[in-house]
């Protein structure tokens, strides 16, 4: 029968039952008999359709049978078909028309697999049936393509993924693998009533062996669920498998399972997890078990498997291995792809099938093995692996059509060729072939020639020691000389802190030799008020193996006068890390003590110039402040006055005097906010660096020239960025630096007679790292003459003015890290700017708000 299986199915008879694409086949268990139903047709007489693709048998004996066109019921006693299909009008008929897959549980009861869902026959006289189908949401088939119970009674499906269905709870439970890796986890989804539709594993084979092991046949190997552990195990062509794609899965009586591929059929032992494959030479309708899994084992034990080359049956028992272990030889040599035959002159003295050692030149590292395994039951599968000793750890396999060893260029040594083979069954040959090989090195890597060479090596490296100590001694020697003859004391102390060198200029200097240096002696150098600190911050860098730094002042031995010295010390540590010695030097840096005095002088001038210019200014100012601080002081009197009258009243005005009241109180702290920024800006001491806002720091000044700029008939404008990033500054130097410009512009546009007086303040970001800050005024503009030398100090194109109003401002910027500058603009009228550096403790731009 050489046609493709799709089903096979031993009954309680021992008939076998074979479907196929074109009809179904009984052979009688005891004649041999055939019987061909091949017709489809309506029943009784016929199948409705002849693709029978899965069988079973209940309890009445009865035969059904799983079509492409519904299930049939098949009575042997009377010879007549009953079909089932699906009927969309009947809500209780077949879920779907195709049946992959049929089982009889153990109460009797016939349980279906279709494209469609599961299905119960309920009632086999009317045809009612249970059905739970798949997700309809779901993507992914709902093809029911195999059933299987357990012992506990529960069923595990095969429905694009495995599946359990546990009936009391009527709860289907999907287990899909993720990743077949190490563990093999599986995931897991449970729903109550709805069958499950996995992606990951196609298959359509189930078998639960005597364990409880769930086996299913997937295309990408023989899959393993422990339902225990919840736990997948794939075995697959790596492990054994003559391929990974299986067909089915049967177990016999001793445990082994049997697995149909689509290279052939293997036996896997589950305990020792090693497989034996069959094939096409062994016995085999077919080496290739594919499409519909077709295979059964009848209740005596017999296997059938089906394939597209006819069905394969046999006794698992009767299958028993002897294995042959094959001799393995060497059957060939080559040197430079050139075979090598026994002859005079020639590398072998006889075959290399025979031949247990071999030496060659450095020049012959090229070279290749031919071998064999003499077995000829089926020679195409026979094995071979081969190991160069110590080159290779592990071993190298060969194919069967390629029993070939190549080694190239391979370093002179001795070596040891090893080759194993073994029959069609996986039977190696462990002892295998051997053979000694032996390359000679080149005259120049003999032991004689490499201890000439060590010899020589040994010579030069002697005198080249010799020659780098003699350096080393005269690099000492420099050393020392520019020790003692540069002009910074050096030092060095051990360990404990006590003295152990100091150079010509520390004892020129200090009038100390070394032995008077020693311990604490140099103690006595150091000026009598800087001494405590000094050895305090001495020891704390001993206590704490830390780099030193001190500054103080030591004695001069020739005048008896003091000078300071910056003192540095580090230590210096062997491979462990422990300190050897401390190596130091001191500086003289008293010209640098008396720069910074002088400079800390000039920045005290500098402030006391400030504090001047910004009195000189608020002079200037003396009458908008008082008309700033006249106008609350007015309103106080008026409301007082007439608090008074209101409470003299009969009855008084109490609710007019309370709102009296309250005007006070808002003059009063209008007067006394004018009177904190005149004080603000008269103090001698500046207040400390803060976050600046500097929109606010413009406003506080135009409230101080407010009537200043009335009285002189001169309009302010304010154009500030509302998304202004702050600044880092002292507020009252920055508002010192505002005011002199706007005093400077009032000033400027007071001989103004014919045009409008106007002074326009602009702010804004101008780059990642920088605010600017415009005042455009309308005045005569900038002489050319005049504009290189406005800020420089004592320049001033004023009658009565001292000239340092805007070199004040410019020395404030730079030391804001800012800038000043003037441009002159297109029609009348100058432009004065300066920059300052955003605030850093910002991640972003802050924004603050324009006025």
């Amino acid at each position: 029968m050489r046609t493709s299986v799709t089903s096979v199915y031993a009954d309680s008879k021992e008939n076998l039952w074979v479907g196929s694409s074109v009809g179904l086949t009984r052979i009688d268990g005891k004649s041999g008999k055939y019987s061909f139903f091949g017709k489809a047709g309506p029943a009784p007489a016929n199948l409705s359709n002849v693709f029978v693709i899965s069988i079973a048998e209940d309890r009445s004996g009865y035969l059904w049978f799983g079509t492409y066109g519904g299930l049939n019921r098949y009575d042997p006693r009377t010879g007549r078909f009953a079909a089932f299909r699906h009927n969309p009008a009947y809500p209780h008929s077949l879920s779907h028309d195709i049946v992959y897959s049929l089982l009889v549980d153990h109460q009797g009861t016939l349980w279906a697999g279709t494209a469609d869902g599961l299905n119960r026959l309920e009632d086999p006289e009317t045809g009612r049936f249970r059905s739970w189908k798949g997700d309809q949401a779901g993507a992914s088939p709902r093809d029911v393509n195999a059933i299987a119970e357990d012992s506990n009674g529960v069923l595990w499906l095969v429905s694009g993924g495995l599946q359990r269905f546990d009936r009391a709870a009527g709860r289907f439970t999907a287990y899909r693998l993720d990743a077949f890796g190490p563990g093999g986890a599986a995931h897991r989804q449970s729903s109550p009533g709805l069958l499950q539709t996995g992606k990951r594993v196609e298959n359509s084979f189930l078998t639960i062996d005597h364990s409880g092991v769930v086996w299913v046949a997937a295309t990408n190997g023989l899959v393993r669920f422990d339902s225990k552990r919840e736990q997948f195990t794939i075995y697959d062509e790596r492990d054994g498998l003559p391929a990974s794609s299986v067909n089915g899965i049967l177990e016999d009586r001793n445990g082994h399972l049997w697995v149909s591929t689509a290279g052939g059929l293997s036996r896997f032992d589950p305990r020792i997890k090693t497989f034996t494959n069959y094939f096409e030479a062994d016995g085999l309708a077919a080496s290739a078990f594919e499409g519909y899994p077709a295979a059964c084992r009848s209740r005596r034990g017999q296997m059938f498997f089906g394939s597209k080359g006819g069905l394969t049956s046999f006794w698992p028992d009767q299958i028993v291995e002897k294995p042959s272990i094959p001799p393995v030889v060497l059957s060939g040599f080559s040197l430079r792809n050139e075979p090598v035959a026994p002859s005079p002159g020639s590398v072998l003295a006889q075959s290399i099938t025979f031949t247990r050692s071999l030496t060659l030149s450095h020049q012959q590292n090229m070279f290749s093995f031919e071998f064999a395994a003499l077995s000829y039951v089926d020679p195409a599968r026979n094995q071979y692996r081969y190991m160069l000793e110590p080159l290779d750890h592990s071993w190298n396999r060969a194919e069967a059509d390629r029993r070939l060893a190549t080694f190239t260029t391979l370093p002179a040594g001795s070596y040891t060729l090893r080759v194993q083979g073994s029959n069609n069954r996986g039977v190696w040959n462990e002892q295998g072939a051997a053979l000694h090989l032996q390359i000679l090195p080149p005259w120049w890597a003999t032991w004689q020639f490499r201890a000439l060479w060590a010899s020589m090596a040994v010579t030069i490296l002697w005198a080249a020691w010799q020659y780098r100590v003699r350096q080393l001694q005269r690099e000492v020697r420099q050393l020392q000389d520019v020790i003692e003859t540069i002009p910074a004391m050096a030092w060095t102390v051990r360990p404990d802190g006590s003295g152990a060198f100091v150079n010509k200029r520390w004892t020129e200097y200090t009038g100390l030799s070394a032995e008077e240096t020693a311990g604490t002696g140099w103690r006595g150098a150091v000026h009598p008020e800087d001494r405590e600190q000094y050895w305090d911050k001495w020891r704390s860098s001993l206590a704490a193996s830390e780099p030193f730094e001190d500054e103080a002042r030591f004695c001069c031995a020739a005048d008896g006068g003091y000078r300071w010295f910056l003192a540095r010390g580090v230590p210096l540590r062997n491979k462990r890390g422990t300190i050897v010695r401390w190596y130091g030097i001191l500086t003289d840096i008293e010209e640098l003590k008396r720069a910074e005095e002088d400079r800390e002088k000039l920045r005290q001038l500098e402030a006391d110039l400030a504090h001047i210019n910004r009195v000189s200014m608020m002079g200037e100012l003396t009458a908008s402040i008082a008309h700033e601080v006249n106008q609350p002081l007015t309103g106080i009197v008026s409301n007082g006055s007439a608090c008074l009258r209101w409470l003299a009243g009969d009855p008084p005005d109490v609710e007019e005097v309370r709102e009296a009241v309250r005007d006070i109180v808002r003059d009063g702290k209008r007067a006394g906010e004018v009177i904190a920024r005149i004080r603000a800006l008269t103090k001698r001491t500046a207040p400390p660096t803060e976050k600046l806002d500097v929109n606010q720091t413009v406003q506080e000044v135009l409230a101080l020239v407010r009537d200043e700029a009335k009285r002189n008939s001169v309009t302010i404008r304010t154009r500030f960025a509302s998304d202004l990033s702050p600044v880092s500054g002292d507020r009252v130097q920055l508002q010192q630096v505002v005011l002199n410009l706007v005093m400077n512009a009032i000033e400027a546009m007071s001989s103004v007679d014919d045009g409008a007086r106007e002074l326009v303040i602009n702010t804004r970001n101008v780059d990642a790292g920088h605010v600017q800050v415009s005042l455009e005024d309308s005045g005569p503009g900038l002489d050319p003459t005049a504009a290189s030398k406005i800020f420089d100090p004592f320049y001033t194109t004023k009658a009565a003015g001292m000239g340092m109003g805007l070199s004040i401002s410019r020395s404030i910027l730079q030391n804001h890290g800012g800038r000043l500058w003037a441009t002159a603009n297109n029609g009348s009228g100058a432009s004065f700017h300066f920059s300052l550096p955003k605030y850093e403790g910002e991640e972003s731009n802050a924004a603050v708000a324009g006025g």
